[in-house]
């Protein structure tokens, strides 16, 4: 009996020894990986090199500021609504250029509104 908090260590187990009392040559890959896990298990350092990894694999959590962010884009992604008047003036702009081209009748509006503003026109009619 012992108060020593943590286990005694009497050695290798015999399965162990036995493998490693072999030639290194000597080895089947059964035995190999025997000891390769014996090592694993029992390896204090390597247990906390492999705890510290898998912390250093996990996701990292989202930061808010970022999805504020993100969200920030996705809005100004969206098109922006074409306003009334510009939408009206770029109609007035087409009707005036396919106007332009039909000199005859714009001449023939032209004077018709000429008689039709006149003060003896108004006055007769």
């Amino acid at each position: 009996m012992t108060s020593s908090p943590k286990p005694i260590n009497f050695g290798l187990p015999g399965n162990v020894t036995a493998i490693i009392a072999k030639v290194e040559n000597e080895r089947t890959e059964a035995e190999v990986a025997e000891i390769t896990k014996y090592y694993k298990e029992n390896n204090g350092d390597l247990k906390k090199l492999n705890e510290t990894l898998a912390n250093a694999k996990k996701p990292r959590p989202a930061d808010p500021k970022i999805a504020e962010l993100e969200a920030g884009i996705k809005d100004a992604e969206k098109p922006v609504p074409e306003d009334y008047q510009l939408a009206q003036l770029r109609k007035d702009a087409t009707l005036s250029e396919q106007q332009k081209s039909q000199k005859r009748l714009t001449a023939a509006q032209d004077i018709a509104w000429a008689i039709i503003n006149t003060p003896a026109f108004l006055f007769n009619r």
